[in-house]
């Protein structure tokens, strides 16, 4: 008798990982690993991934396009200079703030509620009419 394991959430947040490959994991829909060192981040052949959970790393450039049943993506405190989320019309959520991008194409992401869109207030977002009337940008908040 064979006995199979479907892994559909993986949390491996606060290890000092800087480096992290995972592939054939084709029920994986949560992975969440914040808060490392991550540098190198090789991810294969994830067809239900929903859930992309990076914030906190060292990631400079990280390719997203094969998820496309991608709703939620934090990416934020990483070192990013672009972020392709062309190929991923599910998208709902985007938390991108504290990187180093100068824009984003929003176009293809029709479901993406803009209200939910954490970007940093110098990034040209590029996207239809709509969209872009849709969006407001986060309110500046002063401590003194």
């Amino acid at each position: 008798m064979k006995i199979y394991f479907f892994l559909e959430d993986l949390f491996c947040a606060r290890n000092e990982l800087e480096s992290l490959q995972l592939k054939n994991l084709p029920s994986l829909n949560k992975l969440w690993c914040g808060f490392n060192k991550l540098k190198n981040l090789k991810l294969e052949k994830f067809t239900n991934l929903e859930s992309l959970s990076l914030n906190g790393n060292n990631i400079e450039e990280i390719n997203i396009t094969k998820f496309t049943k991608l709703k939620y993506l934090t990416i934020d405190n990483n070192k990013l200079s672009s972020l392709d989320i062309s190929k991923n019309p599910e998208l709902i959520q985007v938390i991108a703030n504290n990187n180093n991008l100068k824009k984003i194409d929003i176009t293809n992401n029709l479901k993406l509620q803009m209200h939910i869109l954490y970007i940093d207030d110098n990034v040209e977002i590029i996207g239809n009419e709509n969209q872009l009337k849709s969006y407001k940008k986060a309110p500046t908040i002063i401590v003194k």
